[in-house]
């Protein structure tokens, strides 16, 4: 009896032991902007910072202090330029619609009753979908607008960043800052363009 009972209460502390560490799963719903600053390596275009939006979803395990996530974003981005050295009458404006896939790792720094703050880093997959051309003559108040594939205007397709962020929850919220390091190049010819990217995103918890 005696047994059964030291046996029965052993296995009770081990199961709780081992619910209690199990890993927890969030899913985020997610909506952001995001500021791309375009840094142009040539005597025509010069460096751009442009504004977009972005929204998707994610999954992210917490065990412990430690978390990992990926997540699946669409992207809106746009740059734009003067082009003042080959051509003074012409604005060029580009919009590229993007699917992100970002894998990452981080630790919660701290938590407490009201939520947790934590520090992540990772590598963000861009891959290009779609590009529109508005050309506006300047001085023109309707511009032209014409749809290309990424590939066929000699843009690189798939590209990587580097990403580093923080982000804290509060309740169901989800509040996140994360910078995107452009590790390759944005065209594929010789000119060296490459695209950093600051997100702002808040997301809600499930």
């Amino acid at each position: 009896m005696k047994t059964t009972i030291l046996t029965t209460l052993f296995l009770l502390f081990t199961t709780t032991l081992v619910l209690a560490q199990r890993p927890s799963l969030h899913i985020k719903t997610t909506m952001g902007t995001n500021i791309t600053n375009y840094v142009f390596k040539n005597d025509v275009a010069k460096e751009r910072f442009e504004t977009g939006i972005h929204g998707g979803i994610g999954f992210r395990m917490y065990y412990r202090h430690l978390l990992t996530e990926i997540d699946f974003h669409f992207i809106r981005s746009k740059v734009s330029w003067l082009q003042s050295e080959t051509d003074l009458n012409q604005q060029n404006d580009f919009l590229f619609n993007s699917f992100d896939i970002p894998i990452t790792a981080g630790y919660i720094i701290s938590k407490n009753p009201f939520g947790r703050h934590s520090v992540y880093g990772g590598i963000n997959s861009r891959f290009l979908m779609k590009g529109f051309n508005d050309v506006v003559e300047v001085g023109n108040t309707n511009p032209t607008r014409r749809g290309f594939k990424p590939g066929q205007a000699g843009l690189n397709t798939a590209q990587f960043m580097l990403r580093l962020g923080t982000q804290v929850d509060v309740a169901y919220f989800n509040f996140d800052v994360n910078y995107n390091l452009g590790l390759n190049k944005v065209i594929r010819n010789n000119e060296r363009v490459q695209s950093h990217q600051l997100m702002f995103a808040v997301s809600v918890i499930f």
